[in-house]
């Protein structure tokens, strides 16, 4: 399953001010000191991008503009952005388990 259908059926799609340009996921490989991870490629009205990308083994989740300087939004920004994304259904936690969820029961190897 591509991480975009994934995504649609966890509960996200094109909000008012974020348009979902992307998904991924990244299994974890500690050999090599990467943690498992998903990411959602988002654009806004003015074309400004932005990386959503939730840590599972953290639990955090970070947004990055794509802007000069690699600037980072704040926990508000995030929780912002997935309320646009799921129309206020899910929360940051709750976004990415279902994303994982729907990836795994497609049958992806994780």
């Amino acid at each position: 399953m591509h991480p975009e259908h994934a995504l649609f059926l966890a509960g996200a799609s094109n909000g008012h001010c974020y348009e979902i340009v992307g998904a991924s996921y990244t299994p974890a490989d500690p050999a090599a000191g990467v943690p498992e991870t998903a990411t959602i490629d988002l654009s806004t009205p003015d074309h400004t991008g932005g990386l959503l990308t939730h840590d599972y083994g953290t639990g955090n989740t970070t947004l990055k503009w794509d802007t000069p300087g690699d600037l980072y939004g704040n926990d508000g920004d995030v929780d912002v952005a997935v309320e646009d994304i799921t129309r206020g259904a899910l929360d940051v936690q709750e976004l990415f388990a279902a994303f994982l969820e729907q990836l795994v029961s497609a049958g992806a190897t994780l």
